[in-house]
């Protein structure tokens, strides 16, 4: 896991705030499913390396819980 996901002092609300950016710019070209660019994210890391969408989606998934529980 990385340092931000360990950083247990971050709440839920300023991950989601770091993310609006991305999903605002995402939104104003795509739509506002943020499934979609989650898939695409994933498609994007393939692009890095072949194969690995499904990867960072299942770290991610890791990340996401540990940051909720």
């Amino acid at each position: 896991m990385d340092d931000i996901a360990r950083d247990a002092n971050t709440r839920p609300e300023t991950r989601a705030e770091r993310a609006r950016e991305a999903w605002a710019a995402y939104t104003a070209r795509h739509g506002d499913e943020i499934a979609d660019l989650v898939a695409d994210l994933a498609h994007l890391a393939d692009t890095k390396t072949p194969g690995s969408g499904l990867l960072v989606l299942t770290r991610a998934e890791s990340h996401y819980t540990a940051e909720t529980d």
